[in-house]
């Protein structure tokens, strides 16, 4: 009889914990920035010192040591380019007839490179963006803007630069990609809409209003 209760016990104590649902899992999320830090290192005669390491280098957060994911060395050539003008004569039309020009075939996924040997289009390159909005900017400040942009163009860019020219006009759009071509940048500059829509720039919002 005490075997019976004891077998008996057994088979209920099984039963019940057969029964209990899993205990929930419990989940860790971490998530992780990349932060870009430029950092430029000169000895007492103020010229760059040249051969530093990762381990030469300690980021700290929060006085708190971050790991170093990437570390690269960029050498920006800062000599100017020769300064041109924004206003050439146009070009004289080639006699005879075009040559045509065979359209590019598209590239296969299968013809790509590996990341490997593709060429490191933008490594040792200052990325400028010149950026008009002229959906609010009024005619005054759209010319200033422009003779600006001309003026860097034409006078002080430098060998290292890729600029890129970006508008708004009710949708943002990349009038010439990042290109270190002049002619192009000064064409895409000349031919803004100025103060065609000076009626939006009239309505639009300035500031906070201030009673």
């Amino acid at each position: 009889m005490a075997m019976r209760r004891i077998i008996s016990l057994v088979i209920l104590a099984l039963a019940a914990g057969a029964q209990q649902p899993p205990a929930d899992l419990v989940k860790f999320q971490v998530s992780t920035n990349l932060v870009v830090v430029n950092v430029t290192v000169r000895d007492r005669s103020g010229q760059p010192l040249r051969g530093l390491k990762k381990e030469d280098f300690q980021i700290y957060e929060d006085d708190k040591p971050q790991a170093l994911a990437i570390f690269e060395l960029q050498q920006l050539n800062q000599e100017k380019l020769p300064v041109i003008s924004a206003d050439k004569p146009p070009a004289e039309p080639e006699q005879g007839p075009k040559p045509e020009v065979e359209k590019p075939k598209k590239k296969e996924i299968a013809d790509a490179k590996p990341p490997s040997e593709v060429e490191l289009k933008y490594k040792d390159r200052r990325l400028l963006v010149l950026f008009f909005d002229l959906a609010s900017m009024k005619p005054a400040e759209e010319i200033r803007a422009q003779q600006a942009a001309l003026k860097f163009i034409t006078q002080q860019m430098t060998a290292s630069d890729l600029v890129c020219l970006m508008t708004f006009k009710g949708s943002l759009t990349v009038d010439v990609d990042f290109t270190d071509d002049r002619d192009a940048l000064i064409e895409a500059i000349k031919a803004l809409p100025i103060g065609e829509m000076a009626e939006f720039a009239e309505a639009a919002p300035t500031g906070p209003d201030i009673d």
